[in-house]
């Protein structure tokens, strides 16, 4: 049986004298590990950004870091991640997304900064991971590489390579969006962990 770590209870770090538990946080926890999406891209992520397209729900990320290197704000990279069926569950039951689709609002912590949702993400996923013993080493971006790992050990060489744009003229970004359409397609229905197994919140 399976107990939750991420609690109030389980919260209280003795170093800062402080509590770390957030009631958004064990959420924070599992969009990033189904969504694949970096801690900066997590924190900004809104209700409009997940689109339907040809009866597929899809997720549209700007792909910050990429972005902080292109001056021309016409070459934005857009990645688009498929809504697998664990995000899915985690928007509905959790993040109100039956009633909030569309809306242009942060998902996580919507009434904080976003710098600081992302320092109280980062340093609690480092304080949990410890309650939880987990290996030192790991660290939130672990998250992204689980659903990455998963991906191309289900699909091999598609990779989620195929699911970002580079917007450097039209001919490419058609190139790409299809790509991106297509490659969902085929991994609309992914797990990250199998149907019986838990995911610690």
């Amino acid at each position: 049986m399976h107990y939750p770590v991420t609690t109030y209870e389980n919260g209280y770090d003795v170093d800062h004298d402080r509590n770390r538990y957030r009631d958004w946080l064990p959420t924070a926890f599992k969009l990033g590990a189904f969504s694949c999406l970096r801690l900066d891209e997590l924190v900004h992520m809104k209700y409009k950004d997940i689109v339907n397209i040809d009866g597929i729900w899809m997720l549209e990320s700007m792909n910050r870091k990429a972005n902080k290197l292109i001056d021309n704000k016409n070459r934005r990279r857009i990645k688009r991640i498929p809504v697998i069926p664990e995000l899915y569950q985690i928007l509905l039951e959790e993040c109100d997304f039956g009633n909030k689709k569309g809306m242009d609002e942060y998902i996580i912590a919507p009434k904080l900064e976003r710098q600081t949702v992302n320092s109280i993400i980062s340093k609690g996923f480092t304080f949990f991971k410890r309650v939880a013993k987990i290996d030192e080493n790991k660290c939130f971006k672990d998250l992204r590489t689980t659903y990455i790992s998963r991906h191309r050990a289900e699909f091999g060489d598609l990779g989620l390579t195929a699911t970002v744009s580079d917007h450097s003229n039209p001919k490419v970004v058609d190139k790409h969006y299809y790509a991106q359409i297509e490659a969902i397609k085929k991994s609309k229905d992914l797990r990250i962990f199998p149907a019986h197994e838990v995911c610690v919140n």
